[in-house]
């Protein structure tokens, strides 16, 4: 420059053309870059967690509004994107992305937002941080709509869900058996169903197969393996009918049936159902009986198809040998139609027969009459299938009889009923039959009864002696007593007033001791049959003890453990002496000279225990199994009627406890009576 003027222009000229191409390919590349980021069926985003606590969203692709309805420009500010998710995910999913802000770290989370129209989108968004040279976690990730996924999921969910219930509430089970290449098999599905049909719990089947081979007949076990064999080889279906049979006994059927599907290591899968087909089963079983039945009916009336039909012969030897007759109740026509053997059960004319309703039940006895009107009116209410007994006046014989019946309501289809119709036979025999039962058994209880007390009287005769000497020693007393004060008066003799109560308590104490034993006699012969009486164990006992004193006195030893607690029981006191007094009797009889008799009562939560224990002669083994059998006894003729045992544990079995004997030929017997301490079926 000069006086202002430029003079000299000095530079350099540079060739550019490398990095005007480098810029362009740079645009270009960055160009392709954000087609490709575009054209992603979601949304690509950046998003910056700033260490002053700022969060941004610098980048988000032009596609941002096919998420949700909004545009780039709102759908880059965070706080209006955290302001569209779905208030039931917004704690966790906010809880997820603040968990993000930190370098490389992974987000992964699938949630719920709101779009334009307010309508929940699923979106699944997933992104890698890393911190930039300022430090701030920069997260570079996507978001997709995954909602049609999800709807996928949930049909899939509802159809699993749909399939569980239909195998859940199947009449049998349904299952995955799985037959490896090694030849050993697994359950790899099973249904609920298993309780019911094999009685084994599902989870435990599939743990264990063996635990359903255990159940399935033996016999049926060597034709199924084979017959599964068969169907993995050459891929078909596979159907099978076999027993199960369970540990008390029972015998199941099942219909098992599978289509198999090899996979690619050779083993073979059957998705299969069973079917519980017992009852199907019975009633084959029993057409069977009936069939032969039938066969043989027809053989023995063979002569009698001459001049019909084998159909109608067959018809009329099953209405002749059930004697069974047919009606039909029109309940809007009030129309009552009989057959033949009906006429005849009732013994009515045809001709006198009105056809309707009142017909029958002015035919019924008047004692049953209410209760079979009623029974029919709830049968024809839909409420349950007819099923009567009562008793007719025949017209013709004039004899009550007795008639069975019973019928099905037929309805409309809306469930109406418009008819009744059933059958009638006459049971008139059974029935008799079943009164000469009721009387044979009242009978038979009368003897037993009878039975009892002559056991009962036999056992007093055999007690007399003793009771009379145990009488003696009170009456002493009295006499002693009375004596004393006689002789004073004779020998008019002042008497001080201690004399006369000496004399006075010898009387008492006689008295006393006499009450008791008449007490505890009357105690045992009384033959009420009450057994709702409160019964004291421990006084019975003693009762039992005092009327066999004489028999043990100065060579027995009696050792008695009684529980602290009540022993009170249920029952009837005088069956209950007998049944101990005999227990007791027979202890001191099984001591022929000294011994020891121990008596225990120990009481229970809801039952006493009675122990008797003698350190006598003993029962042989032999013997010990029949001891309880009526008539039965060791003793010699005149000294025993051997139903003492008998009738003793009858009593205990009435007062529903148990009887139990354990012996030793020469060293003793133990006998435990084992009482509840409340009746359950009391009378």
């Amino acid at each position: 420059m000069a006086n202002g003027q430029c003079v000299r222009l000095s530079g350099v000229f540079k060739d550019i053309t490398e990095s005007r191409k480098n810029e362009e390919a740079r645009k270009k590349a960055q160009q392709q870059l954000l087609d490709v980021a575009n054209s992603v069926p979601g949304i690509i985003y950046q998003f910056v967690f700033h260490n002053d606590g700022a969060i941004t969203m610098p980048y988000i692709n032009s596609r941002a509004e096919e998420l949700l309805g909004f545009g780039s420009e709102k759908m880059k500010d965070p706080e209006f994107l955290f302001s569209r998710i779905h208030p039931d995910d917004y704690d966790s999913t906010m809880s997820a992305i603040l968990e993000a802000n930190r370098d490389n770290a992974n987000w992964f989370q699938e949630f719920r937002a709101l779009d334009k129209n307010d309508e929940a989108v699923w979106i699944r968004g997933q992104s890698t941080g890393s911190a930039d040279r300022d430090g701030n976690i920069v997260h570079t990730g996507v978001l997709f709509d995954i909602s049609e996924q999800k709807k996928a999921e949930n049909a899939l969910r509802e159809s699993q869900q749909e399939f569980q219930n239909i195998a859940d509430n199947l009449a049998g089970v349904i299952f995955k058996y799985k037959l490896n290449t090694d030849g050993s098999d697994e359950l790899l599905y099973m249904s609920k169903g298993a309780h019911q049909l094999y009685e084994v719990a599902p989870e435990k089947a599939l743990g264990n197969i063996q635990l359903i081979w255990d159940i399935v007949h033996q016999e049926d076990v060597k034709k199924i393996k084979p017959s599964i064999e068969q169907s993995a080889k050459e891929l078909t279906p596979w159907k099978f009918e076999h027993r199960l049979q369970f540990p008390d006994g029972r015998i199941k059927w099942v219909d098992v049936r599978g289509v198999p599907v090899k996979n690619t290591d050779g083993s073979v899968v059957w998705n299969s159902i069973g079917l519980d087909i017992t009852k199907q089963k019975e009633a084959e079983k029993e057409l069977e009986r009936i069939n032969k039945n039938l066969e043989k009916l027809v053989e023995e009336r063979a002569q009698k198809a001459v001049k019909l039909s084998r159909e109608l012969e067959l018809y009329w030897l099953a209405a002749e040998h059930a004697k069974s007759g047919v009606w039909h109740y029109d309940v809007q026509s009030n129309k009552l139609e009989w057959d033949d053997i009906m006429y005849e059960l009732y013994g009515i004319d045809k001709a006198d027969f009105s056809g309707a309703y009142e017909a029958w039940e002015t035919s019924l006895h008047p004692e049953d009459k209410e209760r079979n009107v009623r029974a029919l009116q709830e049968t024809i209410a839909g409420q349950k299938d007819l099923d009567i007994l009562f008793r007719i006046n025949h017209r013709k014989s004039g004899e009550i009889r007795h008639i069975r019946g019973k019928g099905k309501a037929e309805t409309d289809d809306k469930g109406n009923t418009v008819a009744v119709f059933g059958t009638n036979w006459d049971v008139t025999r059974e029935m008799n039959l079943a009164v000469e039962r009721e009387r044979a058994i009242d009978q038979l209880k009368e003897a037993q009864a009878q039975l009892i007390q002559s056991e009962k009287m036999a056992s007093l005769g055999i007690l007399t002696a003793g009771v009379a000497h145990e009488l003696n020693n009170p009456l002493n007393y009295i006499v002693g007593g009375y004596t004393a004060i006689h002789n004073h008066l004779n020998e008019e003799e002042l008497l001080d007033k201690a004399e006369i109560e000496e004399y006075l308590d010898w009387i008492k104490t006689g008295s006393d001791r006499a009450t008791k034993i008449v007490k505890s006699l009357n105690l045992f012969s009384r033959s009420n049959e009450d057994n709702t009486e409160v019964c004291d164990i421990h006084l019975i006992i003693d009762d039992c003890l005092l009327m066999l004193q004489n028999k043990f006195k100065d060579r027995i030893i009696i050792t008695k453990e009684y529980t602290d607690t009540p022993a009170e029981v249920p029952g009837n006191n005088g069956k209950l002496h007998q049944a101990i007094l005999n227990l007791l009797a027979n202890a001191v009889d099984a001591i022929s000279e000294k011994g020891e008799i121990t008596i225990e009562t120990k009481s229970q939560k809801d039952r006493l225990n009675i122990i008797i224990s003698d350190n006598g002669c003993g029962i042989s083994g032999e013997n010990l199994k029949k001891v309880m059998d009526p008539f039965f006894t060791t003793k010699p003729p005149g000294e025993g009627t051997g139903l003492g045992l008998s009738i003793t544990h009858s009593i205990i079995q009435e007062h529903e406890g148990s009887l139990t004997l354990q012996s030793t030929p020469d060293a003793g017997t133990k006998v435990k009576i084992s009482l509840p301490k409340e009746r359950k079926h009391a009378e």
